[in-house]
């Protein structure tokens, strides 16, 4: 009868150690599938326009997308104070016009969509393109030597050039615009130089400034629109707006825009 071994069994050790290189190769697997690249891609950026409403009352700003026009995000308005110090009279602060509009661009931005309708996982991009910027015209602003305002702005609706404006078609209606026309060809528009002119253009209102505080005439390098100014402000280049010298500064729009479109070719 043969003897009995006293020596363990290797098997349940063999055993063992099959069961763990199983479950090794089973666990690497698992971690291969789950590690396969994904199928999703970071969608191109969003070219971006943001438009400024500048109004009487507010200042407004949206996103907007640059190739279908779509309205990206909220747009948000920031209001501003208007004074009157005297009836008829009507100001605002050409600085609040900038630093609300700096606000409504701000929050009209930080309200684009973060993530993009395909994968809650993948970050939209934007570029900003441009900025467009329409106001209301004839608020009218002097500005230093460094461009800062020297006064509040004569907002449109100030009536108190009225006798400004009066002296204007005075000066059209006694013969002497004939001799004006022939020095100023340019001049011709608006019923051939013969009027009518509104209280509330620049030109009448920059005559109330020149008569009535001559010593902050005297020290303005630069009369100009709420539009110019903001432009100014985000360009750093003073250019008048070739809508308001045409239909309100009684100057040939057509020269403007011809001039305009050169500069642009060369």
């Amino acid at each position: 009868m043969p003897a009995q071994s006293t020596a363990p069994s290797r098997w349940p050790i063999l055993q063992h150690v099959l069961f763990l290189l199983f479950l090794s190769c089973g666990s690497i697997n698992l971690c291969h599938a789950n590690s396969s690249p994904s199928l999703h891609t970071t969608p191109p950026p969003i070219d971006v326009v943001i438009g400024v409403d500048g109004g009487t009352e507010s200042i407004r700003a949206c996103c907007f997308d640059a190739q279908s026009g779509q309205i990206l995000g909220k747009s948000h308005a920031v209001p501003y104070v208007t004074s009157h110090p005297h009836p008829g009279w009507a100001e605002q602060s050409p600085t609040d016009w900038y630093d609300n509009m700096v606000g409504a661009v701000r929050r009209a931005v930080e309200s684009l969509p973060s993530s993009s309708s395909t994968s809650s996982t993948s970050s939209t991009s934007y570029n900003i393109r441009a900025i467009c910027c329409d106001t209301t015209c004839c608020s009218v602003v002097a500005l230093s030597q460094d461009h800062t305002p020297l006064r509040p702005c004569l907002l449109w609706m100030d009536a108190r050039s009225a006798k400004q404006a009066k002296q204007i078609m005075d000066v059209a209606n006694d013969g002497m615009h004939h001799h004006i026309l022939k020095a100023f060809p340019e001049l011709r528009v608006n019923c051939n130089g013969e009027g009518p002119i509104s209280a509330e253009w620049l030109l009448p209102k920059a005559m109330w400034i020149k008569q009535c505080e001559p010593e902050v005439y005297e020290n303005a390098e630069i009369i100009c629109e709420y539009q110019d100014y903001l432009n100014y402000r985000l360009t750093g280049k003073m250019v008048a707006s070739g809508c308001n010298v045409a239909a309100r500064w009684h100057h040939d729009g057509w020269d403007v825009l011809e001039k305009n479109h050169e500069s642009d070719n060369d």
